[in-house]
């Protein structure tokens, strides 16, 4: 029974109530008498009461019971359609009205607000298992992808996972920026996609790793696809980018289950032999990460002058004067090539200033011993001169960067490697002054050993230089 219906009808019966009572008084007052007067006066009584009984029951109606049995009607609305898509019709008292008006107001915010809610919660629903970099999915919905079917094994062997990283991203990353990181990951996303069929699953999950689960698969298709996979890595390498593609792909198939049964033991036998093939890859293909990191040094201008070549030139000399075994010349050689790679992470308007820099500028220049220390340090080519890296800008007097190290404390090759630098630096173009001559270079050699060089270094350079020998 609804609200309005119950009052209307309490109304009533007390009205009924009422009029009954004031017969049954009227009746025992003058019913007795039987005076037709005190009949009509009874009569008269109870019509006026029936009268304003109809009259307060209409009036009650009309100013309140029809505007709350509408705000209830469309509450109960809201309730059962569980949505704000009603809008309440009250007519009635003036302040039941605004209220009215107040509720359709809020009923109009409450829709908005859901349709953004449904927006977000489709949003985030998809960030929950995408990967907002690639589009592919992402370890989330691989980590539910391996339960779901870890439960029901058997229907999807021969089951194969391949298992993708990719070389030297986090050289990438240091050297070239998160941009040109960010760039790599898409591509080799896009060549992982293209290679999947309906019903693989093909996930990003981790920074530069991927992982692709191959249902009802075989080994010998699974070991195609990688072979497909390298191919078409050799055919983006093939168009030239800025920055060619080095991954590492492992293959394992599971094909009943045993000892080693479930999801997961597959996966991990498919990454074993990942890294298996990332750490026995040939030397050449090892070298591509310095290959990288010289061929954008060569985009600098200071190394289109040939300062790079110039420097291993010298370096070589240099060792064989001063004796040094194969391994201190190799290692020589190496860092005349890459000493000023940290120079790729200080900005070119400090580099080419064509004017003195400021302290701050200085400050900032300084830091690409520490850039260069700090990618040299994350590969296994470069690692164990690393260190060279950092010092190649100590002072003899122990007034050079970073670590004021003095003297015999600084490694033999760096003190090798100052002179060197310092005389071609001297000897070629820069934007804020001209080249020296080799006679004015080498008096400013003698003028700085046992400040800035290492006397014996000096006197073995120059008698090289006046050889003829560069």
């Amino acid at each position: 029974m609804s609200l309005r219906c119950l009052m209307t009808k309490r109304i009533g019966l007390t009205v009924a109530f009422s009029l009954a009572a004031i017969l049954a008084v009227g009746f025992f007052l003058f019913g007795f008498e039987e005076r037709p007067e005190s009949i009509y006066m009874i009569l008269s009584i109870a019509a006026t009461g029936v009268l304003m009984g109809a009259v307060v029951i209409y009036s009650l109606d009309k100013t309140f019971l029809q505007p709350i049995a509408q705000l209830k009607e469309g509450v109960e609305f809201l309730r059962t359609k569980g949505g704000p898509d009603g809008c309440l019709n009250v007519t009635g008292k003036y302040e039941l009205e605004e209220l009215g008006r107040s509720i359709n107001c809020l009923l109009e915010e409450l829709a908005d607000a859901q349709q953004e809610l449904k927006k977000s919660e489709k949003r985030y629903r998809y960030l929950s298992f995408k990967d907002p970099l690639t589009g592919l999915y992402n370890r989330a919905f691989f980590d539910y992808e391996m339960k779901r079917i870890n439960k029901n094994l058997e229907q999807y062997l021969p089951l194969s996972i391949i298992s993708v990283d990719i070389d030297g991203h986090k050289i990438v990353n240091d050297t070239f920026g998160h941009t040109e990181g960010d760039r790599q990951i898409k591509y080799v996303a896009d060549i992982l996609a293209n290679s999947i069929r309906r019903g693989d699953t093909l996930s990003r999950i981790g920074g530069d790793e991927f992982c692709i689960i191959l249902p009802n698969v075989s080994q010998k298709v699974a070991n195609q696809r990688r072979e497909n996979i390298h191919k078409a890595v050799e055919s983006h390498n093939s168009g030239n980018p800025f920055i060619p593609l080095s991954i590492s792909v492992g293959v394992a198939t599971l094909n009943s289950k045993g000892k080693r049964g479930s999801v997961y033991d597959l996966y991990h036998l498919a990454d074993d032999d990942m890294y298996y093939h990332k750490y026995s890859k040939t030397e050449s293909v090892k070298n591509r990460v310095i290959e990288l990191l010289l061929s954008a040094l060569s985009e600098k201008d200071y190394a289109s002058h040939g300062h790079i070549k110039r420097m291993v030139k010298m370096a070589g000399e240099m060792a064989d004067r001063l004796g040094l075994d194969e391994k201190m010349k190799n290692d020589l050689l190496l860092v005349a090539s890459i000493h000023d790679l940290g120079k790729l992470g200080v900005p070119d308007e400090i580099l080419f200033k064509a004017g003195k820099l400021s302290q701050n500028e200085m400050s900032k220049a300084k830091k690409h011993v520490r850039i260069g220390y700090n990618m040299a340090v994350r590969t296994n080519q470069l690692a164990h001169v690393a260190e060279y890296i950092l010092h190649h800008h100590e002072w003899w007097d122990g007034s050079g960067y970073p670590s004021k190290m003095k003297g015999s404390e600084i490694p033999l090759i760096c003190r090798i490697l100052s002179v060197i630098d310092a005389y071609d630096i001297m000897t070629i173009p820069l934007p804020y002054r001209p080249a020296k001559s080799k006679e004015e270079a080498v008096e400013e050699l003698k003028k700085c050993a046992g400040t800035q060089f290492e006397p014996a270094v000096v006197e073995k350079f120059i008698e090289m230089i006046e050889e003829g020998n560069i």
